[in-house]
């Protein structure tokens, strides 16, 4: 093979692998183009979504339970202390959890507005708060016995024993005056009419 073939040889071989090159370049812009022109997703959808904190422990669980959304947030491990979050057609409920699978809280937030915070010890016994509107007026009641109602003529503090009757009560009477009442009959002694 002379010189001058060998030369030409090697000047297709170069034109070849530069056209190879070029259209590679443009295969791989096109597709580089195509890459980042697609749209964000406006919805992500999957069954369930964890986070994993740096040490490999669970963090946050967010999945579906008995067909309402349940938001899990763990401290440590899944063993240890959580609370989870419920969404339901009867309100919100966060409940938290000790490592012992026992309630150490919750508070439930029903459609009607009703508010209970109930606050567990060890044995599973609770203690309540539930905040609710009584006839328009706001109303707390305690697991201790005590009734905290908002009027129109003021408020009422009731103090009940564990029969359930009205022990004592500081309220505002029609005219506004405040009334202290203690009783000393329990058996079936209800609260003063309030006035709305």
């Amino acid at each position: 093979m002379t010189h001058e073939a060998r030369i030409r040889r090697l000047e297709r071989q170069c034109r070849i692998y530069r056209d190879l090159f070029v259209l590679t370049g443009l295969a791989l812009a096109g597709l580089l183009g195509y890459g980042a022109l697609q749209p964000i997703p406006e919805v992500v959808q999957a069954r369930r979504f964890q986070v994993i904190s740096d040490q490999g422990l669970l963090a946050a669980d967010l999945n579906a339970q008995n067909g309402t959304g349940a938001l899990n947030l763990f401290e440590g491990s899944a063993e240890a202390h959580h609370q989870t979050v419920y969404a339901g057609t009867a309100g919100i409920l966060v409940n938290g959890t000790r490592p012992d699978r026992q309630a150490s809280f919750s508070i439930v937030r029903a459609a009607n507005g009703t508010i209970s915070v109930v606050s567990h010890n060890k044995q599973g016994q609770g203690t309540f708060l539930l905040a609710e509107k009584n006839d328009g007026h706001p109303q707390i009641t305690l697991s201790s016995g005590v009734v905290i109602e908002g009027s129109d003529a003021g408020g009422l503090l009731a103090v009940y024993n564990k029969s359930g009757g009205v022990a004592a009560s500081i309220y505002a009477d029609e005219s506004g005056r405040g009334i202290i009442e203690a009783r000393l009959r329990t058996d079936t002694d209800r609260l003063p009419p309030l006035v709305r």
